[in-house]
């Protein structure tokens, strides 16, 4: 699917250590990027408490055609 359409709803934490995602994350708690070379990441991280980054990069989602910039 379009990772713009994609949603991933976590219950509390989310813990990312692979250097590639596609999709958008919704965390009651917190994100955190582990990867020690950065997580490539096309979507959007949303999260009530904290988003932690370390060295990574993110791509937000263009409307209408839901393509990564």
């Amino acid at each position: 699917g379009n990772p713009c359409n994609v949603f991933w709803q976590v219950g509390s934490s989310a813990t990312l250590g692979d250097p590639n995602f596609e999709g958008n994350i919704l965390a009651t708690t917190s994100i955190f990027l582990t990867n020690p070379t950065g997580v490539t990441m096309c979507g959007r991280l949303l999260a009530t408490a904290a988003v932690t980054l370390t060295s990574d990069d993110i791509t937000g989602c263009t409307c209408p055609d839901n393509t990564c910039l």
